[in-house]
């Protein structure tokens, strides 16, 4: 079989031919198989039929059948991934036939016996995925996009947005279509001569993006009357693939590939010097023993002035991430290494993993008035669609009873399920306010050329309300900042627990101010300007 022949198998047939007769759950299009690649194998595995594709909902892993086989067996060689999916399909080799890329519906027959019946269908047959993305109603549907649609650098064209901001399951087609871009690049790099497995995958996942945006195009004129530029993701499968060769050359290779199987057949196994190169030696080892390999940047295949650095982490992609033109030009000359590039673009990737045991709760700190328990400590998705935060990844806490939750950054998130800072570490920096921890207040400091000291920070109780303060600090040449509001818990922080200090809050509250009136010192009189005093 070939690469692209392989490509279009059913991924349900697939896990027929490896010991799972059927899947253990069934929604729409969506069959939910025990990932049979997890040590503890668990319902996380979902496929989708309509675009035989899969994703396991524990480990964020997906792809199609060449991503599954990997998982499965571990290799990089394709040549070792056909072999083994050629072997695993022989088992039912009398139930599949040739086909194209096809869809399953699933009905229950009147004794309750699982019945199968196919449809050929192609890419195109994700429309209804498409149109569930976006609500029904245009006032939830404009609710939705308008974050996104404020983050827009010109005005009319939809691309050029913060795409976080999109509803999660498009931001995730986004995502899921450039890191697809990015493998298919480097199967290309290290196989140039072999049919590309992820081109039809990516073909596939293209077009429902641009479907995507293309919906998204009209139901905003529709609702808004403003025509926006659909931007066109211009990805053709055939830039992944070898070029076509003449009848006379493909005579030579079956010729070629008869001769070598002869050879095989009366001469000891060896590695081709494909199978060599797919196994790369990796350009650097993390502190954590981690292997990173396939660093590279590559242009953005909707809107071609913006790069991406991406690089594979133990033999698994890392999501691109948006390079700054600098970055990008110095890693290409070598100015920048692969050490640097990661330090600049996946710091969690490469900074040292804390204890396992610093996870295990309870956990204790120090707080004002003695020893807190931090009873739980994870992360999860606001659920609720009507809060501003929905869909975004929120940290929550529960420390002595109290729950507590925060908004997570997207640093933040990387640090957490790298596991290179401890519960400890994330409830000071994130609940440590809301606490009164001393160690919170700790972190507040300006450099060793401003003496704090000099500071002189005027508290000012507003009138008519009790318990209620403003913050502005003066410095020593009489310059002052504005005038701000101290939050409640920083007032209790300073006047009641004795946990935080004014030099802190002025850093908290006028850290940039400060820092810039330090550089900018007010001219005295004798040089001709006016001063007061």
């Amino acid at each position: 079989m070939t690469v692209k022949e392989i490509s279009q198998i059913r991924l349900t047939d697939f896990m027929k031919a490896i010991g799972q007769e059927g899947p253990v759950a069934i929604d729409g299009n969506l069959r939910v198989y025990n990932a049979p690649y997890d040590d503890k194998p668990g319902p996380t595995m979902v496929i989708d039929t309509e675009r035989n594709l899969w994703r396991d909902s524990k480990s964020g892993a997906y792809g199609g059948i060449f991503d599954l086989a990997y998982e499965l067996t571990g290799s990089t060689s394709m040549g070792q991934l056909v072999e083994y999916i050629e072997g695993q399909m022989a088992n039912i080799h009398s139930e599949v036939s040739e086909r194209s890329h096809v869809g399953e519906n699933t009905t229950m027959s009147g004794g309750g016996e699982l019945k199968t019946s196919i449809d050929v269908v192609g890419p195109a047959s994700s429309n209804r995925y498409i149109e569930t993305l976006f609500p029904l109603d245009d006032a939830e549907f404009l609710r939705q996009i308008q974050p996104y649609l404020n983050t827009l650098k010109e005005n009319s064209d939809l691309s050029s947005g913060d795409r976080s901001l999109l509803p999660s399951e498009l931001c995730e087609l986004h995502e899921v279509t450039e890191s697809l871009f990015s493998k298919a690049l480097m199967f290309r790099e290290d196989n140039p001569e072999m049919d590309n497995p992820y081109a039809f995958t990516l073909n596939t996942y293209a077009q429902d993006l641009a479907k995507a945006f293309d919906v998204m195009q009209k139901r905003l004129e529709k609702a808004t009357g403003i025509k926006y530029i659909n931007p066109l993701v211009n990805m053709n499968i055939n830039d992944f693939q070898p070029p076509q060769k003449s009848a006379m050359e493909q005579k030579k290779d079956l010729e070629q590939d008869a001769q070598t199987t002869q050879a095989a057949q009366t001469s000891p196994v060896e590695e081709t010097d494909k199978e060599k190169r797919a196994v790369r030696k990796p350009q650097m080892i993390t502190v954590n023993g981690d292997k990173v390999s396939h660093a590279h940047v590559f242009a953005s295949s909707t809107k071609p002035d913006v790069w991406f650095f991406c690089a594979r982490l133990n033999g698994q992609p890392l999501r691109p991430q948006v390079v700054d033109s600098q970055d990008r030009d110095d890693f290409m000359s070598k100015k920048l290494s692969v050490s640097d590039m990661m330090a600049l673009y996946y710091p969690t990737k490469v900074l040292e993993k804390v204890p396992a045991e610093s996870f295990n709760f309870p956990v204790q700190i120090d707080g004002p008035d003695g020893k807190l328990n931090i009873e739980k400590f994870n992360i999860y998705k606001e659920s609720d669609e009507t809060k501003e935060d929905y869909g975004k990844y929120k940290f929550f806490a529960r420390v002595d009873g109290r729950n507590m939750s925060c908004l997570a950054s997207p640093s933040e998130t990387s640090a957490y399920f790298d596991r290179v800072m401890t519960p400890a570490d994330f409830v000071e920096s994130k609940f440590g306010e809301r606490l009164h921890l001393k160690s919170h207040y700790e972190r507040f400091t300006l450099a060793a050329e401003i003496d704090e000291s000099k500071l002189n920070v005027i508290l000012m109780e507003e009138q008519g309300r009790a318990d209620s303060w403003k913050i502005k600090v003066q410095m020593p040449d009489g310059q002052e900042t504005e005038t701000k509001p101290l939050k409640s818990h920083d007032a209790a922080s300073l006047l009641r627990y004795g946990t935080a200090t004014k030099p802190q809050l002025a850093v908290k509250y006028f850290a940039t101010d400060i820092r810039s009136l330090a550089m900018n010192p007010k001219q005295s009189a004798n040089n001709g300007l006016k001063t007061t005093m």
